[in-house]
This record gives C-alpha cells, structure tokens and sequence, in this order.
C-alpha cells in the first residue's frame, strides 16, 4: 500500500503565542518554522514523487512448483528439432529444492519410462527403444506425440527431461521480463527459456514470432560449431538471444545475439555462477538483454526487433497489423532442457561435429540410439543441472 501524506498548513502551524512575542523573536521563531516547513514541503513532495520500482505483473521464487503458475508437461515432443528426450515430471528430474527449479535430464530407464506411462518399464530399455514396444504417455499434456512405437529408423527417446509453460495460466503483452538462473554443464544439453504466443493470430510458427531471452549448450569451453551459419565456438561460457518472425516467403527470419558470459565485473555470472537475463519488450521494440556484474547493472543488448531492424518481419500476413506484429500479442513463458537434435534446427544448433555423426536411415541407424550407445561418454560430462532462481514480469 502507497503511504499516505498529510500536508502542512502553514498558517494554522503557527501557535498563537507567537503573535506575542518581541519582533527579534518572531523573525527568529518565524525564520525558524520556515526552514522546518520548507523542508517539510520539499520533504513531502521528494516522498509523493519518489519513483518506486513496479510491482511485478508476475514474481515466482520456485519455494515450490506450483501448478496454477505452471504445467510440467509430459509428452514425446521432439521440438521439431528431432531432439532426444521425453518431457516428464518425474520429482527425480523436475523439482523444486532451497528456492531453485531444478531440471535435470537423466537417461530413459526402466523407472523413468514406467513414470511415464504409469505402467511397468521394460526390463531392456535399449531393445524397447527400437523393436517395436509402443511407450503411451499416461496423462499427456503436450504438444508432442503422445504415444510412440518404437522402431530402427524413428526410435523412442533415449533421455527424460523436462519443460514447464505458463500456457493458459499467465500471458503478457509489453512490460520487462527477467529471470536468474544457473546454466547447466553436460554435453548436448540444450537449455532454453523462450516466450511463445498465447494465441497464434498471425499463423503457425514462424508466423505467430517467438522470443527466446536464452539459448545455451552444456559442452565445454572448447566447443564449437562446426559447419553451421552458427559455426564458432559455443560452449557453456557463451549464450545466447534470438527474436523469430517470418520473412517474405514464409520461412523463419530471426535476429540473434551471441555473447560470452564471464565472470565478475563485467561479465555476466555473478560469484554463485548466477546470471540474469531478459526482455524489455513495447510497443516500439523488443530488446533482449543480460545483465553485466557491477554497480551500475549494465544491460549487455543482444537480440533485437523495432519493426525495421533486426529480422526481416515482412510477410504478407503483417501488411495490415500492427508496425510491431508478431510482438503485438500476448506470450507466455516456456523454461525447457533438450538434448540434442538432428534435424530441423537441431542440425544448425549443433553443427556437423556430434557423436551421431554420419549416423543416419542410409547408414542403418539412427542418432538417438547412437546417442545412448555412447552414454558413458556424455553422461560424466553431466555435472550441474539447470537452476532457476526466479522469474519476474513488471510493467510500467
């Protein structure tokens, strides 16, 4: 609740005792108030005026996880990137824990696959994932497949991991977004925290935009990309930000912001190895952002969109919208970890140097089971989960 204020009548602030009083002692007595009422006004109008930072739209600091804000999903979604996992909501990857959502991908066991479909795992998990055994999603809540037989060329998911939407929960449109987090370390682990359309006015995706405030990978320092329009080093000390629309002919236009993190001043990850990361988003423009160590609380801007630069945003869809469509609707939040991809735009994520090299249908095997074949190569690499500390929405 604002304070209230209660102003000074000069006038009736005077005793009487005063108008008595010799002339010297008068001017200093009067001289005396009103330095106290200047300064009580001045006082007054410095309290009514003082800028206060908004209170948030939305603020949760994942004590729990809680479900009017957020639904954990559990589906087969590949993300159209032919990814590697299956989202579920298994306590043993998803949770809360000392005021941190905790995601944490593990390998498809008999227990995790048995959570799943509320049945019994397979006693040979890596033989159900291609001969045949059917993995049905008990409550599926997502956009994927839901139910999925399994076979050599188009196998089950080799990983559960997990992705949380406020979808039909909490939606916004303009206002800063920001949200601090640990990014995880593991090879092929793909964490994102995006915002997607509440309601796609202007068509499928790219058509509808999609705002991701991060993008990383788990690798080492010493990745890189090979092959790719992405190609360059990309490990866990880079991240970054992208805004997708769609251009002329249909195809998804994006304008994307690659930084390196660091640590200290400048640099982004404070000493707990958190970072902040965002979205000032008008009306105007689409800035995204994160936030450098140091007291002045530098914004580093990486991806951006104010209708004439950063992605060309010019289907024909838009000509009668809005001059900042897509980005004249409501989002909402989507925090996920992916493992891997081969096709879509899991080929130009991970570029051409990946332990499923080279393993496709014409080389009788697939990516996802070459991926689990070769476990005990990335799974050592897998030593911190994501954390998120918490997710704020303010608006002006």
């Amino acid at each position: 609740m604002a304070p209230s204020y209660k102003t000074v009548d000069p006038a009736a602030a005077s005793p009487p005792s005063m108008k008595r009083s010799s002339t010297s002692t008068v001017l200093a007595q009067g001289a005396f108030i009103g330095a106290v009422l200047i300064a009580g006004v001045f006082g007054v109008r410095h309290a009514r005026f003082r800028l206060r930072p908004p209170a948030p739209a939305f603020f949760d600091d994942f004590d729990t996880i809680d479900a009017k804000r957020w639904t954990v999903e559990r589906s087969l979604d590949d993300g159209g990137n032919g990814e590697f996992q299956a989202y579920t909501d298994d306590p043993r990857v998803v949770y809360a824990k000392d005021g941190l959502l905790v995601v944490e991908p593990k390998p498809m066991t008999a227990d995790a696959w048995a959570w799943l479909t509320g049945g019994k795992g397979p006693a040979d998990v890596r033989s159900a994932l291609e001969d045949g055994t059917t993995l049905e999603v008990e409550k599926c809540n997502g956009d994927g497949l839901c139910s999925h037989a399994g076979k050599w060329d188009e196998p089950l998911p080799p990983v559960v991991s997990a992705k949380l939407t406020t979808k039909h929960k909490f939606q916004f449109r303009y206002g800063t977004a920001e949200v601090r987090l640990r990014l995880p370390k593991g090879d092929w682990i793909w964490p994102a925290i995006w915002l997607l359309p509440a309601d796609n006015a202007y068509g499928p995706w790219p058509f509808s935009g999609e705002l991701d405030l991060l993008e990383a990978r788990g690798n080492g320092k010493d990745f890189q990309v090979v092959g790719s329009d992405q190609s360059g080093y990309a490990g866990n000390d880079h991240l970054a930000a992208t805004v997708h629309c769609a251009d002329a002919g249909g195809s998804d236009s994006f304008s994307i912001g690659n930084t390196t993190i660091g640590r200290g001043l400048g640099g982004l990850e404070d000493d707990e190895g958190f970072v902040i990361i965002g979205v000032e988003w008008s009306e105007d423009s689409v800035v995204t952002y994160a936030r450098e160590q140091g007291p002045a609380t530098k914004r580093r801007v990486l991806a951006t969109y104010s209708g004439h630069s950063g992605p060309a945003c010019d289907n024909k869809v838009y000509k009668d919208a809005p001059p900042n469509a897509p980005f004249d609707q409501e989002f909402y939040f989507v925090i996920n970890v992916a493992v891997g991809g081969s096709s879509g735009g899991g080929i130009a994520y991970w570029g051409d140097d990946v332990l499923w090299q080279g393993c496709d249908h014409p080389h009788m095997c697939d990516p996802r089971t070459q991926f689990l074949d070769r476990e005990d190569e990335w799974l050592p690499t897998w030593t911190r989960p994501l954390e998120v500390d918490w997710v704020r929405v303010t608006r002006d």
